[in-house]
């Protein structure tokens, strides 16, 4: 049986092999310093036990990254990632491959306030109708009368 340790970077949503190592504590640290450059979105170490006898392979992630990465715009305090225990398996890398960005909440309306805006708008334009509609009956009704029409 044979042991190796590989450590693999995330770069544009692509998981690539950058090293194998065949110490355990030299593969972390290195995917660390990997991490630490900033040039990638996720490192992570994978050990791999190959049975040369039976051909078999078995990998376990020993260490990932990408399970404590702070969200796009916030920094986060420069803690390491923990490696992972014999056994455990890292969570699913959350990773957006088609780069979109998070749609905003929409408004709908405008509120309590915008609907009493738009009724005392709508109730002044009535009463300006009204009052220009008395106004011009008015007008109408002297021409009249000075014409002889109306008495």
């Amino acid at each position: 049986m044979s042991t190796n340790f590989e450590i693999l970077t995330l770069k544009g949503g692509v998981w690539q092999l950058d090293t194998t190592m065949k110490s355990r504590d030299d593969a972390i640290e290195h995917a660390k310093e990997l991490f630490g450059e900033r040039r990638y979105e996720g490192v992570k170490v994978v050990k791999d036990v190959m049975d040369h006898k039976s051909g078999q392979s078995r990998e376990t992630v020993i260490y990932d990254s990408t399970k404590n990465r702070a969200p796009a715009g916030k920094p986060k305090p420069e803690a390491a990632p923990e490696p992972l225990k014999s056994g455990q398996k890292a969570p699913k890398a959350d990773v957006d491959f088609k780069k979109r960005a998070p749609k905003a909440p929409q408004k709908k309306g405008g509120g309590d306030a915008w609907f009493v805006i738009k009724i005392g708008f709508f109730l002044i334009l009535i009463l300006g109708v009204a009052a220009f509609l008395v106004g011009g009956l008015e007008i109408l009704t002297e021409l009249l009368a000075d014409i002889g029409i109306l008495i």
